[in-house]
C-alpha cells in the first residue's frame, strides 16, 4: 500500500484493485477502460487541433516549415500492416510526410514538380467519380485519397481507374523520396 501512495503522490495512479488471487476486479478493469478511453479522447482532440491548422505550414521534424499553397494532399492507408501515410505537397515544392515514426519534410526539385503536376492534370480528377469502392471488401486492401485543386477522389487497390494509375505511381515515388530525405 505504501508504494501506491508514493506513486499517487508523484502524480501517478495507484494500481487497479485486485482480488486476493491477483486478478483485476471489475471496478479495476472499468477504471483501466476509462483511462484508455480518456487517453484516446485526448489524442483525438490533439489531432483535431492539428487538423485545424493550415496544411501549408506544418512544422517539420527538423523544426523547419514547409511554406506555400497546397498543391496536393495524398493519404494511403490499410494493407496487411495497417500503415497510414499522409503526404502534403505545396505549390513551391515543399513536401511533408506523416506516418508512423518521425515526420519528414523535403523540398521537391523542379523536374519532379513539373512531372507530378503534368500527371495530375492528365488524370483530370474533376471527370472522375469521387469514390471507387471495391466490389468485395478486404482487410488487406489499401485505400488512396487524393485531393488536387479542391477535388478529392478515393480509390481502393482493386478499383483504380486508368487515369489515376500514373498519379499513384508518382505520389508513391514521392513518399519514398521524402521518407528517405
Amino acid at each position: 500500500m505504501t508504494a501506491a501512495r508514493t506513486d499517487a503522490s508523484l502524480g501517478g495512479s495507484s494500481p487497479p484493485p485486485t482480488r486476493p488471487s491477483g486478478r483485476t476486479t471489475r471496478r479495476g478493469a472499468a477504471l483501466r477502460r476509462l483511462a484508455a478511453v480518456s487517453l484516446v479522447a485526448l489524442v483525438l482532440a490533439g489531432c483535431a487541433a492539428k487538423d485545424d491548422a493550415s496544411p501549408a505550414a506544418p512544422a517539420g521534424g527538423s523544426g523547419s516549415t514547409v511554406p506555400g499553397r497546397l498543391l496536393v494532399d495524398y493519404k494511403r492507408s490499410g494493407g496487411l500492416a495497417g500503415r497510414t501515410d499522409h503526404l502534403v505537397i505545396n505549390s513551391d515544392g515543399g513536401a511533408l510526410l506523416e506516418s508512423r515514426g518521425p515526420r519528414h519534410d523535403a523540398r521537391l526539385d523542379a523536374a519532379t514538380m513539373r512531372k507530378l503536376v503534368a500527371t495530375l492534370d492528365r488524370a483530370n480528377l474533376p471527370r472522375l467519380r469521387p469514390r471507387y469502392a471495391p466490389p468485395v471488401r478486404g482487410n488487406d486492401l489499401v485505400t488512396h485519397v487524393i485531393t488536387y485543386h479542391g477535388r478529392t477522389v478515393t480509390v481502393t487497390d482493386t478499383v483504380i481507374p486508368a487515369p489515376l494509375r500514373p498519379v499513384l505511381t508518382e505520389l508513391n515515388q514521392v513518399v519514398i523520396e521524402v521518407r528517405g530525405a
